[in-house]
Parts: C-alpha cells; structure tokens; sequence
C-alpha cells in the first residue's frame, strides 16, 4: 500500500542493504521469501551498519512524499473511524488529513491502546501504529530485541506481552481486512494463529486479506492452510498485478 503511495517496498528496502551489510543477497531474499524472517534480517543489518546509521537512513527513506497517488487514497471513504497500521512510515496519516478526516489521535502497540479501544465503539477516528513510528526508537518494533520486548524472547508469543495480550483482543472481538500484509510467518501473523487456536475459531469473527495469488499450487494451498489457521479468508488476486488491490477497494466504494 505505501509502496503505490511513493515509499520503498520493504523486502526489496531490506535487500538493497546486502552489498553494505556484507550479507548474501540470495541467501537474504530466500530468508525472507520462504521463512519470512524479517526481523532476523533487520537485525543482521543494524548490527552491521549501527543503528544509529540505519535510523538516518530510514527515517530519510522513508519520508513522506508530496504527492500521494494508489489505493491507499481509497482507504478514508472505505473506513472512517478507526484504522491499525504496522507500517512506519505516516502515509495514512497524511491521506486521512488530505480527505478531511484527520485521525484523532494516534497511538502505538507499546504505548498506552486504552484510549483506541474506547475509540472503536464511539466511531472516533484513532490510528493504532502496531509497530510505532520510524523516528521514535523508543516505542518501535523493528529489530529483534525490539520484537522479544514487544512479543516474548527467543522467537516466542507471549500471552502476557504487550503486543499479542492487545492482538488476542482486537482478533477476537472485530473484522480485519489485511491489506498490504503478505501474512508471512512474522511474529504478527503467529499471534493472530495463537488466537485462533485458543479462542476456537467458532467463536472468531471472520477475517479477510487481499492478497496476490501465487501461479505455484503448491506454494498457493501452503498459504490457504495458514490463513485457515488463522481463520482469514484470502480475496485473490493474480500475482504481480497490483493494480487489482484498487479496482477491489473501489468495487466496495460503488
């Protein structure tokens, strides 16, 4: 979504770093692609360059632009009340404010959510930044040590951390439609499983995704089993034609 909007895709972002962090670009895409280990490469690179080189840089990549264009413009007349966000970057922010409906408030995964949930009922407009945002260090989730503080050490989901105790309620009590998320197995995508599996997907609401579908059969009935998992219901469309993630949202605005 924010990639159409004029920001970096973040795999392809990731990858760009490989020369400088001296890391094997095929062995680091295949990390990626088959493993979704996102937060292992992250790690990789900010270890190498330092962290405070790679906020500069991120904080400079990913600068809003001047000119927002893609679906993501659809997203204020499609909902307008409240909104979660595991992006960085504040293209929501500035499409939301351009349509006239700017967010109320905005909160992250780390801060203080009470007041996103008195939002909700009360149709107010609140934005739940899931990982924080690029330029606070302090509330975001990005590498690994961040993930272990904001999901459980060593990989695993921790019922009682801040982020998946704030997943299990808002899974269990609303619809999502995930868009823009390849629900790769991240940590994110786990928690959401983690939910399903205790709550007993009879008493789940249904979830939804948009979501490129692979030529590959094998690699599509993978996917399926996952988001069945998780109790999501994939909306296809064929894979590397983005343009489908436009037309379907305006499809709901006609």
């Amino acid at each position: 979504m924010s990639k159409s909007a004029g920001c970096p895709e973040w795999k392809e972002y990731l990858l760009n770093f490989c020369a400088e962090a001296n890391i094997d670009p095929e062995a680091t895409r295949a990390r990626l692609e088959v493993n979704g280990d996102y937060e292992g490469v992250m790690n990789d690179i900010v270890t190498t360059l330092g962290e405070n080189r790679f906020n500069l840089d991120f904080e400079r990549d990913f600068r809003t632009p001047d000119v927002i264009t893609g679906a993501v413009t659809l997203l204020p007349r499609l909902f307008d009340s409240c909104v979660i966000t595991t992006n960085f970057d504040r293209i929501l922010e500035k499409v939301y404010e351009e349509d006239g409906k700017t967010f109320t408030e905005k909160v992250t995964g780390r801060g203080q959510v009470s007041a996103f949930f008195r939002a909700i009922p009360a149709g107010e407009r609140y934005l739940l930044k899931l990982h924080g945002n690029l330029d606070n260090a302090v509330e975001r989730v990005l590498n690994r040590d961040e993930y272990n503080t904001a999901y459980g050490n060593d990989g695993n989901i921790q019922d009682g951390c801040c982020i998946p105790k704030l997943l299990k309620r808002l899974f269990s009590s609303y619809s999502f439609l995930f868009l823009g998320c390849s629900l790769s197995a991240d940590r994110t995508f786990q928690t959401c499983m983690r939910v399903a599996q205790l709550e007993g997907q009879e008493n789940l609401p249904h979830h939804y995704a948009l979501l490129a579908c692979p030529e590959n059969v094998d690699k599509k009935r993978i996917i399926e089993q996952r988001l069945a998992d998780a109790h999501i219901s994939p909306i296809w469309f064929p894979e590397g034609e983005f343009q489908y993630i436009e037309e379907i949202l305006q499809l709901l605005l006609d």
